[in-house]
């Protein structure tokens, strides 16, 4: 059986690992869409009513465009797999 340090040591390489997945999925994210590179905000949306107290979620296939409109993002199914947070 695994002593508890290199346990601990495993837990660490596992994190590090997700940490590294989520880094590069971001940076491709920013290599896919020229808005995700500028930093253009993502359009949000309230969870369940308009102006709910429950506060707002990005619409990761969205970005708010000059002038208030909406421009698509095509990173946006990357976005939603971060989000997930499972790596």
């Amino acid at each position: 059986m695994p002593s508890e340090d290199l346990l601990r040591v495993f837990q660490g390489l596992v994190s590090l690992d997700c940490i590294a997945w989520r880094v590069g999925m971001a940076h491709a994210a920013r290599l896919i869409c020229s808005r995700c590179a500028a930093g253009d905000p993502h359009h949000t949306n309230a969870l369940r009513s308009i102006g709910g107290s429950e506060g707002r979620h990005p619409v990761y296939d969205l970005h708010v465009a000059e002038g208030g409109g909406l421009a698509e993002c095509w990173a946006g199914p990357i976005w939603k797999e971060l989000e997930k947070g499972e790596h």
